[in-house]
């Protein structure tokens, strides 16, 4: 799975950094920001329909899930 961090704006994503992880629970081994994670958003994005969102302060770690075949 794809993670992309990005500038907290919904209209305008601004990819900062992306990395694969091995698995979802790898997110708090690789998240050094983890203890300020303030809210969980799984809304769908539009145009990515697979990708949830961790926000937390200005900032969005999307979590892009591929679609199993």
């Amino acid at each position: 799975m794809n993670i992309i961090a990005s500038k907290k704006f919904r209209s305008n994503l601004e990819i900062l950094s992306a990395f694969e992880l091995e698995s979802l629970a790898d997110i708090y081994d690789k998240l050094t920001l983890a203890n300020s994670i303030s809210e969980i958003n799984c809304s769908r994005l539009v145009g990515m329909p697979y990708l949830h969102t961790i926000e937390f302060g200005k900032y969005v770690i999307g979590i892009q899930v591929k679609k199993m075949k």
